[in-house]
């Protein structure tokens, strides 16, 4: 082998390392940005948590609006196994459909006989719909290895949450 040929193929390597190195970078990069978002997300969870404390601080709330109150509470936690399940891959907790949690029984049942006229109470049922769904399609991608897909599904996860803590803070103050 000649010096120019070896010089060539180390070149070579050389290049192809650096492309390699600069993939794991990205892809480091990457990860730590989805960690951030995540830990933001449970930030302003917390933050909503907070809020709930000081309504009930404030008023006094009759039992409709605390059944919002309750559904707010327990759809934050749930979102919040769910994003701890992403970071920790401990993913050990019960995921029921929309129609089987504490609310969805409520929602389909004696809500819909109180509320049903309401079109903020309608409205929630597709974002909690899409919470439970894609909070047990993101643990079902983690549960089988496949972070990428789950990452992907976080943020629409995130918007039908907002959407749905939305509808539920308005409800709580409508039947306060």
């Amino acid at each position: 082998m000649s010096i120019s040929s070896a010089v060539e193929e180390q070149s070579s390597a050389t290049e192809e390392i650096a492309r390699n190195v600069e993939n794991v970078a990205k892809s480091s990069e990457i990860t730590k940005n989805d960690i951030i978002i995540l830990i933001e997300a449970i930030n302003n969870m917390i933050v909503d948590l907070n809020k709930v404390v000081d309504i009930f601080t404030r008023f006094k709330l009759g039992s409709m609006g605390t059944i919002f109150v309750n559904a707010k509470l327990v759809h934050i936690k749930f979102v919040k196994d769910v994003l701890d399940c992403v970071v920790t891959r401990r993913c050990d907790f019960e995921i029921k459909e929309h129609t089987m949690c504490d609310f969805g029984k409520f929602y389909y049942g004696e809500g819909k006989q109180i509320f049903g006229d309401d079109l903020e109470f309608v409205a929630i049922e597709e974002p909690h719909k899409q919470v439970h769904q894609l909070g047990k399609l993101i643990v079902d991608y983690i549960k089988q290895d496949k972070i990428d897909d789950a990452k992907e599904n976080i943020k629409i996860l995130m918007e039908n949450v907002e959407r749905l803590i939305s509808l539920l803070d308005s409800l709580m103050e409508k039947y306060k």
